[in-house]
Formats: structure tokens, sequence, C-alpha cells
């Protein structure tokens, strides 16, 4: 009886001990990794491994009838999808899912019901591409793209954007962001540059904080969102310009140039990194186990997830040649440190078999499901009350889905994103009542959207005929000449015919970067590359036999990737550079040309002369300027080798001087100290100035950039107003990478130029 008392005892204390130790990951108050270690424990290998999947929602799960859809999939690939997910064998869904913000919200909360049949009910990470404002969604914002925000050089108007878009997202049950895109532009016929904030790492390292804070909030927020850094690394310079191929540069130009932005998101606290398709040094990204687990995962500040892009893994095969076969793939895959494969189907049962077998250790799979869990965890997935819970149709407000303050703050960010690059004799801003002649294959098109969006809906977006129209209102005539593949000799001139009585020309070209649905032929963005840097089609000669009618032509430009064409510099007298900036894009088009707005945006990159002319990135080292290197022939016929357009062009309606620049003449090694300028506004307008700070080593041990962007500000000016601007310089802004690729400072003589002055700072060691 003893006995039986005491075995009673022992299975009465397992039982209680197991149900006091399945409250722990139930306990909010419970630190993050204790409620992770005590899920972990819960969990079967298969569950594990089930994290580590995630796979697309099928838009006709929430309404097949809708006729705003896209159907993707089929009926027995939906069935599928739920027997997995009753099972607990789905960690992760992607909703990008072009559908009205009610059918999305319905599609999502239909998975989340399935999900209550699992075991233990582990909630999603639900996926998105809201490259810029969740744009997918029929009727969303959409915000400027990123190269505009890059342009715009104000942080904390990328982090309001970047609120907003969760917000909007977050409410349709979208909680992980596919962004941002923190990789460094640098081969400018790489079609994605428009995903990207520019050329300058400090650049993108602080837009992409900026961004990452804005989406997450510490996830303090309940409209906080995942953020993801993609794609790691250096996809931006393949070898032949086209996406997915090579990238071979040196280990130095990936830590000086690619890396400094992930490094600034991981110690930001980023959820997750993106692999990128391409190889490194001969290296596929997703296999590479030193990259995964040196660069990323052991980084100060990092402890989310690693995703690999869509396909990704399976191109190891089909791409690479580095794996026979997919489940080989796979393997590789995770054996290198993949926590989470995008696309879900084949990957499952390879993975379970290998670790079986003991060719993957458990420890691996241990980390990825800790990872993936730790970040739901830390976004409170297990703790929102049943209002919030995506199962009950995600958070019931759809409100913010292009409200009016977040479309206000989408103006906002496109007037401040717009670089006015030339401007001959003045002839910007229009005066009122002036004979306004419109035309060109991007007038009245949806290519202001830029990528990654919903299908054109023309009742909410302000085109630019729309908003010079809203302006000029009769004094405006326009003739549509027709997509840019379209445009013939014919058309132009019937367009030059019908230009007759204008005072000017305002002629709206550029690039097409739509995916799908859309009409015309896409010109770039992912997968679509340039070999030339020119416009597409005879968009040129449109604008050149507009000039040679007599009139004055201003262009505007709407692309992602530079355009330098030598016919438009030519014959245009204005030049515009709006980029891609968003459903009131042709808003503030207008409002700058017409002077209702002063310019003040920045080249985020360097304009090239031509292809012939690439690898024009600003920060280059000295010995490109040296008068003992080789010369191009004709160089003088051909402008030489200057860019057409420098990295921070940009001109204003207002002219602002800079005077009394100060700083230490000496400092000690290792000293922070400020550099301080006064810039005023010595025009006629108010104005927005971006005050830029470069440095240049005058003398270093290693080759080090003829000038690096140290620091900038933006700063608003009434006419006559005169403000004092502070640059505060840490240790490791006058750093370089020494012979085994360390940080660095030695002593020595730095010269620091912002606007027009230049100073010299001595740096003298500590002895």
């Amino acid at each position: 009886m003893r006995y039986k008392k005491s075995f009673l005892l022992l299975i009465y204390a397992v039982v209680f001990g197991l149900n006091a130790q399945a409250q722990v990951y139930k306990d909010p108050k419970a630190p993050v990794q204790k409620r992770v270690a005590d899920l972990l424990k819960r969990m079967t290998l298969e569950e594990k491994v089930g994290q580590m999947v995630q796979y697309p929602v099928p838009s006709y799960v929430g309404d097949p009838k809708s006729p705003d859809e896209f159907v993707t999939g089929s009926k027995s690939q939906t069935q599928e999808l739920k027997v997995l997910i009753e099972k607990g064998l789905v960690g992760s869904v992607h909703a990008n899912l072009r559908l009205k913000p009610a059918n999305i919200a319905r599609s999502i909360a239909e998975t989340f019901k399935w999900l209550e049949q699992s075991r233990l009910k582990i909630p999603f990470l639900v996926g998105v591409d809201a490259v810029h404002g969740n744009a997918l969604a029929i009727g969303a914002t959409v915000f400027p793209s990123a190269i505009n925000m890059g342009a715009s050089f104000d942080e904390n108007l990328c982090y309001l954007i970047s609120e907003a878009t969760a917000k909007e997202s977050v409410v349709l049950g979208q909680n992980w962001n596919m962004g941002p895109n923190i990789e460094v532009a640098r081969d400018m016929r790489w079609g994605r540059i428009g995903e990207t904030f520019g050329e300058d790492p400090l650049l993108v390292s602080r837009m992409g904080v900026a961004a990452i804070n804005g989406y997450q909030k510490d996830f303090k927020d309940k409209y906080s969102m995942a953020a993801c850094a993609k794609h790691f690394i250096g996809g931006s310079e393949p070898t032949d310009g086209r996406n997915n191929s090579p990238t071979d540069v040196s280990e130095r130009t990936l830590r000086e140039v690619f890396y400094p932005p992930f490094l600034a998101a991981f110690k930001t606290d980023v959820a997750s990194v993106m692999l990128a398709h391409n190889e490194v040094n001969g290296i596929p990204c997703h296999s590479d186990s030193l990259m995964i687990h040196d660069w990323i995962k052991s980084a100060p500040g990092f402890s989310g997830l690693v995703i690999s892009d869509y396909m990704d893994v399976q191109r190891l095969v089909s791409m690479h040649h580095v794996a026979a076969d997919e489940p080989e793939a796979f393997r590789m895959a995770v054996k290198a440190g993949m926590d989470m494969n995008m696309m879900g189907p084949g990957f499952f049962e390879p993975i379970l078999k290998a670790v079986k077998a003991g060719e993957i250790p458990m420890s691996r799979i241990d980390d990825a499901a800790s990872r993936i869990l730790t970040v739901k965890f830390k976004m409170g997935l297990f703790d929102k009350p049943d209002k919030d819970l995506l199962s009950k149709g995600a958070i019931a407000d759809r409100s913010v889905i292009g409200s009016a303050p977040h479309l206000k703050l989408a103006l906002e960010a496109a007037a401040k994103s717009i670089v006015l690059l030339k401007n001959n004799k003045q002839i910007l801003p229009l005066q009122a009542g002036k004979k306004i002649f419109l035309t060109g294959p991007l007038a009245a098109n949806e290519a202001l959207l830029g990528d990654w969006v919903a299908p054109f809906e023309s009742a909410t977006t302000v085109t630019p005929l729309k908003g010079l129209k809203t302006i000029s209102g009769n004094n405006l005539n326009y003739y549509d000449c027709g997509q840019i593949e379209e445009i013939d000799d014919r058309k132009i001139a019937a367009a030059v015919s019908a230009s007759d009585g204008a005072e000017v020309c305002i002629v709206v070209v550029g690039q097409n970067p739509f995916r799908s649905s859309a009409p015309g032929i896409k010109t770039e963005g992912e997968n679509i590359d340039r070999s030339s840097l020119s416009l597409p089609g005879k968009q040129a000669e449109l604008v050149k036999q507009l000039a040679l009618s007599g009139k004055s032509v201003v262009v505007v430009y709407l692309n992602g990737g530079p355009i330098a064409d030598s016919t438009v510099e030519r014959y245009a007298d204005g030049i515009i550079e709006a980029f891609y900036p968003g459903r009131l894009g042709g808003q503030a088009i207008a409002e700058i040309i017409y002077g209702k707005i002063n310019p003040s945006a920045k080249m985020p990159y360097t304009v090239p002369r031509s292809v012939g002319h690439m690898n024009s990135w600003y920060y280059q080292r000295t010995s490109k300027f040296s008068k003992l290197r080789g010369k191009y022939a004709m160089e003088a016929l051909e402008n030489g080798v200057t860019p057409l357009y420098d990295f921070g062009h940009g001109l204003s309606y207002t002219q602002f001087g800079y005077s009394e620049v100060k700083a230490p003449t000496t400092i000690k090694k290792g000293e922070t100290f400020d550099i301080t300028v006064k810039i005023t506004n010595t025009g006629v307008m108010d104005g927005d100035e971006i005050a830029t700070l470069f440095m240049t080593d005058l003398v270093s041990r290693v080759t080090t950039p003829a000038k690096l962007l140290i620091g900038f500000k933006r700063v608003s000016l009434k006419k006559g107003q005169s403000k004092v601007v502070t640059f505060q310089l840490r240790p490791e802004h006058l750093m370089f990478l020494n012979e085994k690729l360390l940080p660095e400072l030695e002593a020595g003589a730095f010269q620091f130029a912002v606007g027009n002055k230049k100073i010299i700072v001595n740096v003298k060691n500590d002895k």
C-alpha cells in the first residue's frame, strides 16, 4: 500500500510538474528564453521542422466568387495546406494577395481557423511584401518607393511611412514584412535599384534602421510587425548587371560596402534576414555556412531567423548546380544555417529524414525552431487578446487603410523625395496662366506607383495628368502617345502638331516597373535589368522633336534606376527626377512644377554618363583621380569620366550659403568631437537644405575613398533665416579596415567638407 501510494504521488508529481511547466510558455510575464525552451520541450520533431516551413495562402480561400482576386494554386493544394496546418506542420504563411482588404483578412483568418485544430496552436508569422506601403491590397496607401526615401534623406519620414505600412498590414493579419531592402545599389544596370535606398552605405544603413524601427516599434504596439532585412548579400553588384547573376567582389568590398547596413539592422534587433538569390565568390548565399553563421548569426545584436528567398533553395540545383536534387538542396541550406524555407512543398520530408538519419544534427533543428519561436514570443503573438486574434478576422478596425492621415503622409513623402536635376534659365517654377502641353507614355499611367502594387485604380491615384490639370485647368492640353513601346514616328509627329499654341511642353517619360496585369512591357524591376541607361523606345526622340519645334521642354522622369540619355540632356530645359512617387505622386510633381513646393531632395545614387562609364559611385579610392591613370579614347570629346549627376546633386528654387564651419584643430585618438556649420537661406523662397558631411583620410596605410559620407541632416529654413547645424563625430567615423580587415583608427590629418566649406582635424596619439 505504501509503494502504491508512493507511485501515485510520483505520478501526481510528474503530471503536476508537466502542467506547471506547460504554463511557462503561456505565461506572458515569463522571460522569452524560458518560454521558448519550455515550448521546445513539448514539441515533436515533426512540429519543430514544421516551424521551418512557409506556405503561400491561396487567394480564393477567403471568397472564391470575388471579382477582384487573382486565383493561385488549386483546391487540392488548399486542402493539402489545410491538413498540414491542422497537424501543426506549418510555421508561417505568405499572403501576397492582390485582393480587396476584407478578402485578404478573410483568407488569412481561414488559415488560423485551421490552426485552431492543431495540437499546440503555435501562431503563424504571416508574410507580405509591403515594399512601399501594403500596396498589394487594393485601395491601400501606396507610398513612394524606397529609392524616393533615400533621395529624401529624411529618416523620420521613413520611420513614419513604415509605421503606417505596419498599420495597414496588421489590420489584415499580415504581421511580417519582407523588407526593407538594405542592399547598396552598385551596378546601375540592375533592375531592382528602385527597391533600395541608394548607393551609400551610411545612407542605406540609417534609412534601413528607420524603416525597421517603424515596422517593429520594439513590438510594444499592437500595430507593430516583424521586419526582414534583405537580401544577404552583394546581389546588387552582379558581374553582368543582371539579377541572380554571380557576384565576384573582394572581402574588403563586402565588409566596407555591403555589410554595414546589415550590421546596423542587427543592432536594432531586426526580426529576420533574407538570403540573396546570388552566389558570392563562388558560394551560393543559400548554402554559405560561413556567411550565415559568422556574418549573420554571430553578429552583435542579432537573435532573429534566417529565411530563404522564394524558390532559391531549389535553385541550388537548377541554377547553381551545387546540389544534385532538391532534397539535397534543402539539406544543404538547413545545414548551412537557413531557418525557414519560403516555399513549402518538398522541404519537410527530406529534412525530417535527414535528422532521423543523423545527417542533420538535432541541435540545428532546435536552433531554427527556437529562433522562429523567439520572434513570435517577442511579437506577443501568443498573448494577444481574443479581439485581436487573427482567427477572429484580424484587428477589426480597417479604417487606417488608405486613410486621410496616411495619404497626407504619402503626399509629403513624394514632395520631399523628388529631385530637380536641371533648370536652365530658371524655366521652373512655371508661372500660372502659361499654356501647357502635356504628353509622354507615363503622363496618365500607373508607373508612378512603382513595383509590388495591386492593379491600378485610376479613381484613387493622382497621375501627373490629374495633378497638372488640377492646377493649370483649361491652360493644359494633353496628348496620349500610348505606352512606351507604342511610340513611333507617326505619334511623335502627332504630338508635335498637338503642341501648337503651347508655351511649355511637359513630357513624362521613364520606365515601366509593373510585373503583372498592367498595360505595356515591363522595362525594369525584379529580373528585368538593362543593357542601356538611355530611355527605352523612342521616348527621347519625342522630347527632341518637341524641342526642335521651338518650345521649351520640361522632362519628368519616373524610374528606379538612373536614366542617362544624352538626347534628353541636350534638348530638355528642365528635368525632374520623380522616381516612383506613389499614389499622390502626380500632385507632388505638379506642385513642384508650379512652385507650390520647393524641391529639396538629393540624388541617392550617381548617374553615370552611359553604361561605358559604369562603376561611377562617388566613394572611389584616390587613385581613380590620379593624373597617372589611363584615359578613355576620345575622352575630351566624351566629357571625360565625370558623372552626369553626382550623388547628392539636387537643385532648389532658393539658394543656401554655408559659413562659419568650426571644429577642433587637434583631438586625441578616440575622442568624440563636433563639427558645426552655419547655413543660411539666401534666396527668395522658403526651402529645405540637406547638409551632407564628407570625410577624407589624407594619409592612411590602406587606401580609402577620396571622400566618404559620414553624416547628413535635413534643415528647413525660411527665406533669410540661418541655423547652425551640428555633426557629432565618434571614433568609429574615422576608422578604416586595416590589412587584416579589422577596424582601426590611425593618427593623422582628416579633412571634412560640408557644403562648399572644408576643415582639417588632426588626430594625435594619446601618448
